[in-house]
């Protein structure tokens, strides 16, 4: 190193509060549907479909050729219409990293509510259980500030632990997993875009270019 690269990062002479002005938790975002019942829907149609195609193509006879050709275009039109009803229940939500200030605080706040619901008369492992549960949604809640659904826009959230419970209860565990995991996935290691990430979809990377 340089003596001049040991100056410009000396505490003395580089200000870092004036580097912090513009500095930003890390975000992660995870998409949610409203409509996951459509599913299985979407999947039997897929199937239909596969078999509808196969019909056509190995048919022989004219007619049938024409009933399965217009069963296969009504198939395809259904399948469509679901695919466009789910992708527009869809929901994007953005999470932020949770400093360990904040998670303490919350962590000390369930503390303070089981000690209440045991004085209030519930067992110490059902105000565990209940702690447990109150902890895990109020940290996604804290990571939760912005939404955008299909209109393309995204708005800012304040979530809390109730709404949690609701979301999980009308579309499940699975989807509310997929929160908990961009969560974790913001408070984990920073990591840094793929600088060739367009070259790579591109098919260009690597020196597939032409010429």
């Amino acid at each position: 190193m340089t003596e001049n690269a040991a100056e410009t990062i000396s505490p003395e002479t580089y200000d870092i509060e004036a580097w912090l002005n513009d500095a930003h938790l890390p975000e992660e975002s995870a998409r949610i549907y409203r409509r996951g019942d459509l599913l299985g829907s979407i999947n039997a149609l897929q199937d239909r479909i596969r078999e509808l195609t196969t019909a056509v193509d190995s048919s022989t006879d004219l007619d049938d050729t024409k009933a399965f050709t217009r069963e296969l275009s009504q198939a395809r039109s259904e399948y469509e219409e679901l695919l466009t009803q789910f992708g527009e229940s869809g929901l994007t939500v953005f999470l932020q990293a949770v400093p360990s200030r904040k998670t303490r605080q919350i962590r000390r706040r369930v503390n303070e509510a089981e000690e209440a619901k045991v004085k209030a008369g519930a067992t110490r492992q059902d105000a565990k259980v209940w702690g447990n549960e109150e902890f895990i949604y109020s940290m996604v809640a804290a990571a939760v500030v912005g939404v955008e659904g299909p209109d393309g826009v995204r708005h800012p959230a304040e979530w809390d632990a109730d709404i949690l419970r609701e979301l999980e209860d009308r579309i499940g565990p699975g989807q509310f997993g997929e929160l908990l995991e961009a969560r974790k996935r913001a408070d984990g290691k920073l990591q840094e875009p793929d600088p060739d990430f367009l070259l790579t979809v591109s098919g260009t990377s690597n020196g597939d270019t032409d010429g």
